[in-house]
């Protein structure tokens, strides 16, 4: 019984620790969008440890993270479709 607690007191300390790495490396879109969902996942997991407060804190963390991840990865496709479309716009061929 005790290994079993020990086991998801990991996985509510893991959670957080992905939650505070995720929310550091939210800019670069798959990077932190990957350690969000992992950092959610743990989080979860530790829900009935006895670090519940890690688990909560680290379950917040990485759904910001989460929705500032694919924010910027929205913006970064946005982007990349004007800036596409303008390039198209601007290249004309000679008469």
């Amino acid at each position: 019984m005790a290994k079993e607690e020990t086991n998801k007191d990991n996985k509510a300390i893991a959670g957080f620790v992905l939650g505070i790495i995720s929310f550091v490396f939210c800019w670069v879109p798959v990077l932190g969008l990957a350690l969000s969902i992992l950092g959610t996942v743990f989080s979860s997991k530790g829900m009935k440890s006895k670090k519940k407060g890690l688990s909560i804190a680290g379950l917040v963390i990485s759904i910001v993270s989460i929705v500032i991840s694919v924010t910027i990865l929205i913006a970064f496709i946005v982007a990349a479709i004007v800036g596409l479309s303008l390039a198209n716009l601007i290249s004309f061929s000679p008469h």
